[in-house]
């Protein structure tokens, strides 16, 4: 109701005092609230899958475990996820249409998942199919870490010692690495077979952006735009990720982890949480932080190559 107050406060001329009158009373609702919500918890048992993590790892070499661990998870597929979306619709009408808001620990609503109908095709249901898709790929991803990643890295760590020169050797053929960033790489990927996850994603989480851009930029494309006083300015990860030119030189299916993962504020957003220093310890030591490392070296070993958009294969870049 508060919300609602504010939003129609806002289309009157001249009614910022009575909106900064409100807010103080929505943020004590706000944080109220976080007391109030109950956690869903679901039991599985991964006790199977987590042994196969290990035993994918073991007996194997040093670098032989690092790119089994790079290649032990496939990453969301754009379409899969779609057709997941449209069948979660049609299979709980009810939660589709009621739609949700998504809170931070402190109550605010940082983004929105639209109301979603399966018998409704009209175009602007894509926004919610998208927030869905969004919502899914954070619940594999968060499935994927306890169960396959943190299991093979542990194995992996058992059995080698992880050496700062090995990622260097690792990062300096590298495509997906300009020459110029390859000690920021190599700190932030040793990092994380450390376990130093809080260094490891703020050193290579802010590289991705530059890294999209180089690939983009070796390929002739323009990654700055002009505004209206002649500067030139870099585009930066929220507008590379939803960039069709961006198609023409790493998967759609990388582009959309990097979204869900980094830039949508409706999954971790780790990316401009990061820029503006608002990552507590706990999310930087959370899975969504191994995930995000994972995914920085599998795309440093497999260097999205320019590749056109209709191949598809395995692994972390297609």
């Amino acid at each position: 109701l508060l919300n609602r107050a504010i939003e129609q406060h806002r289309r009157v001329p001249g009614s910022d005092p009575f909106v900064d009158a409100i807010m103080p009373t929505l943020r004590r609702a706000e944080g109220a609230a976080v007391s109030e919500l109950k956690r869903s918890e679901v039991s599985v048992n991964i006790e199977q899958t987590v042994s196969a993590a290990r035993k994918s790892i073991t007996g194997k070499s040093k670098a032989e475990a690092i790119l089994g661990l790079a290649h032990i998870h496939r990453i969301s597929n754009v379409d899969e996820m779609k057709n997941l979306a449209l069948q979660l619709a049609a299979q709980f009408p009810l939660q589709g249409l009621l739609g949700a808001a998504i809170l931070d620990r402190e109550g605010r609503t940082v983004g929105r998942r639209p109301a979603l109908s399966a018998a409704d095709p009209a175009a602007d249901q894509d926004e919610a199919i998208f927030a869905r898709m969004v919502e899914q790929a954070s619940f594999r991803r968060r499935s994927a870490v306890p169960a396959v990643l943190l299991p093979a890295l542990l194995q992996l760590e058992f059995e080698h010692v992880v050496l700062w020169q090995d990622m260097l050797d690792l990062v300096s053929c590298s495509p997906f690495v300009p020459q110029d960033r390859m000690r920021i790489f190599s700190d932030g990927l040793h990092a994380g077979f450390k376990q130093d996850f809080c260094t490891a994603v703020h050193l290579l989480v802010p590289q991705i952006e530059n890294s999209l851009r180089h690939l983009m930029q070796q390929n002739d494309m323009v990654t700055t735009r002009l505004d209206r006083y002649g500067v030139q300015r870099q585009i930066d990860l929220n507008d590379l990720v939803v960039d069709p030119r961006a198609e023409e030189v790493i998967s759609v299916d990388v582009l959309f982890e990097l979204r869900s993962l980094c830039t949508d504020n409706r999954g971790p957003n780790l990316r401009n949480l990061l820029a503006h220093g608002m990552l507590s310890d706990d999310a930087l030591s959370s899975a969504d932080a191994l995930y995000a490392w994972w995914l920085v070296l599998g795309l440093c070993i497999f260097s999205p190559a320019v590749q056109p958009r209709s191949v598809r294969g395995t692994g972390v870049a297609k």
